[in-house]
């Protein structure tokens, strides 16, 4: 299983980054019915790396992880609210606004998720590349530069990649040895 995850090139409905980058390419603030919410929200190369790795392991490389269930997600104690994820996003696309609106659909969402992922950490040695921050200005950065730039999905999404895995070998991830 994966966090909630983000990242350029996600159009679908009633998702919060989607949402906020449809609003802000039409110059309108995103309303938002729960900024309290909080979500242990991650890029998207985060669990394709921790999918790939768990893959590999599987494949006679380290451990043998059969019959167990690996969690994907955030750094430990990097679960962060959709307000502060919409904040985060305005610091790298600025002149972009978001408003709460009370909806009683929010009381029926749950307010905080998190996702226990010390089974990817500890079996397969994996962890997050990406602190909050980054992952954050990854994805609000590839929506920027397409709507701004009109550089090709292709091209912003490669470049990611190849950004992504420089720092994951950087950071002497397990993976990436």
């Amino acid at each position: 299983r994966a966090g909630n995850v983000i990242g350029g090139g996600d159009w679908a409905v009633d998702r919060l980054v989607p949402d906020a980058i449809r609003a802000w390419s039409q110059a309108k603030a995103l309303t938002v019915r729960a900024p309290q919410s909080t979500r242990p929200w991650q890029h998207v190369l985060e669990p394709v790396s921790g999918y790939l790795w768990l893959g590999a392991q599987l494949d006679g490389i380290g451990k043998n992880p059969t019959g167990h269930s690996f969690n994907f997600g955030p750094r430990p104690g990097e679960n962060f609210s959709v307000g502060a994820v919409l904040d985060e996003m305005k610091r790298h696309w600025t002149g972009k606004e978001w408003i709460h609106e009370f909806d009683p659909r929010s009381s029926k969402e749950a307010g905080l998720l998190m996702l226990d992922c010390s089974r990817a950490r500890k079996d397969l040695g994996w962890s997050a590349t990406l602190a909050f921050h980054e992952a954050i200005e990854m994805t609000t950065a590839w929506y920027r530069d397409f709507y701004t730039k009109s550089a090709s999905a292709k091209t912003l999404t490669s470049a990611q990649i190849a950004t992504y895995s420089a720092l994951a070998r950087e950071r002497g991830l397990a993976w990436t040895k």
